[in-house]
């Protein structure tokens, strides 16, 4: 598969997430796609769509990536996670790798890998935040 065809699904995945649109990030997904981070499990477009919904009502996502790797049909993100939530304004930031699987140019499993005890001290400026 063409590598900056995923790197363009990945960057729509990226600005799905700091722009809190659930249905373009769900669009990216196979009708079998599979969405898996620590404890949690969605299957499909519509439940990952809902998933992420349910998140983007109380918080509010920045992202700074530190590297993208394609090998074939697959990629792996590494990422500086922030999550502030809204009512509260309180904050917490996780380091995070996410191993993709893609089929047919669509996303079929999604996989986080998410340290939320030990992100490093500088992670530079997150996508979406003011430099």
């Amino acid at each position: 598969m063409d590598p900056d065809r995923l790197g363009k699904t990945l960057d729509a995945a990226i600005a799905a997430w700091t722009s809190g649109d659930a249905a373009a990030f769900a669009a990216l997904f196979a009708e079998d796609g599979a969405m898996i981070v620590p404890g949690r499990r969605w299957v499909g477009p519509a439940a990952i769509q809902q998933a992420a919904a349910d998140f983007f009502k109380d918080y509010d996502a920045a992202i700074a990536v530190r590297q993208i790797l394609v090998q074939g049909n697959r990629a792996a993100v590494e990422w500086r996670w922030q999550e502030t939530c809204r009512q509260t304004g309180a904050s917490e930031a996780a380091d995070d790798v996410i191993m993709v699987d893609f089929k047919a140019g669509q996303i079929a499993r999604w996989r986080e890998y998410i340290d939320r005890a030990t992100p490093e001290a500088d992670p530079g400026t997150a996508v979406g935040e003011p430099e």
